[in-house]
């Protein structure tokens, strides 16, 4: 592993926790990925979800996260608490083909859905 203290780690992990204010990080490391050279962040964020970041070690440019680890599928805004605010972003999206957010995996984001979120209602 190289230390996230050198000047590119440092720059990818602020990238990496601007996308995620109020993480922290766990561990940076630098890797080549596909052919290019890029930062793995591993964050915690305040909900206690562990999310890994890709950043460019070249610009340090934000790639792309990937999907949470521990997170529940139906808390769509990543905050801890599945509620209103999920269900505001879930009918945003109702009838749209989005691969992240189709829990069924029928190719639509719909009832099923919204199905599963209420069995994972917890307003916190």
């Amino acid at each position: 592993m190289t230390s996230a203290s050198s000047p590119s780690g440092s720059a990818a992990v602020n990238t990496a926790v601007a996308q995620y204010p109020g993480s922290t990080v766990h561990e940076a490391e630098l890797k080549v990925e596909q052919g290019e050279l890029v930062w793995k962040v591993e964050l915690i964020t305040a909900a206690l979800v562990e999310i890994d970041a890709w950043v460019d070690a070249s610009t340090p440019a934000f790639r792309f996260a990937s999907a949470p680890v521990n997170a529940n599928p139906s808390d769509l805004n990543e905050d801890g608490a599945v509620d209103g605010a999920d269900l505001g972003e879930l009918l945003t999206i109702w009838g749209t083909t989005n691969p992240v957010l189709d829990i069924d995996g029928d190719g639509l984001v719909g009832g099923a859905e919204l199905g599963t979120m209420l069995t994972r209602w917890n307003g916190q």
